[in-house]
């Protein structure tokens, strides 16, 4: 079971539970055919997207370019919902440090929507999306309990890659923001 304020993305699987057991997979992506490729050549990555929903509710949201754009709503606990979006502009290189953290386990799920049969607890739809230069865009979608096994290791790392690096970003904007509404 989550405890109170846990990230539900956070959790890692039980030891002994065989990660698809209890998923069916959901539509394919048309990009799935390309993602190797892509791997081949990570600076062909212009945008990533991570999104987290708790019971239908937004609770993260993080938009990264190549260009330094930034967007950022939440923290994805489930007890600390929050519905501001800042968006702006950062160092081109936060972007930079997220895709180093792309890997081949992690692309290997791209292209596949799952969703665990069984969930318990309060659902999550967990959302990683990636842009190419030349237009192609590749995804791939968890649907889950708090109180069942999440997505697999890879994935959840890499969404709190994505949290840990945008969050200076983030708390510094929140702050700007609360200071100017003061």
């Amino acid at each position: 079971m989550a405890a109170k304020g846990d990230l539900p993305v956070a959790r890692l699987l039980p030891s002994g539970v065989a990660f698809a057991a209890d998923y069916r997979i959901g539509r394919q992506n048309a990009t799935i055919g390309g993602q190797r490729r892509a791997m081949a050549n990570q600076n062909e990555i212009v945008a990533i997207m991570a999104r987290l929903l708790v019971d239908g509710q937004r609770s993260l949201f993080i938009m990264l370019g190549d260009d330094g754009s930034i967007s950022r709503m939440g923290t994805g606990r489930v007890d600390k919902r929050q519905d501001e979006l800042f968006v702006g502009k950062t160092d081109a290189a936060m972007f930079q440090g997220l895709r180093q953290q792309i890997g081949p386990e992690l692309l290997d799920w791209f292209g596949k929507q799952l969703e665990d049969t069984q969930a318990r607890g309060k659902i999550c739809e967990l959302t990683v999306a990636l842009k190419y230069a030349d237009g192609r865009e590749s995804a791939t979608a968890w649907r889950y309990g708090t109180e069942s096994p999440g997505p697999p290791p890879e994935a959840v790392q890499f969404v709190i890659a994505a949290v840990n690096t945008t969050n200076p970003w983030f708390e510094e904007f929140r702050s700007m923001s609360r200071s100017s509404r003061a």
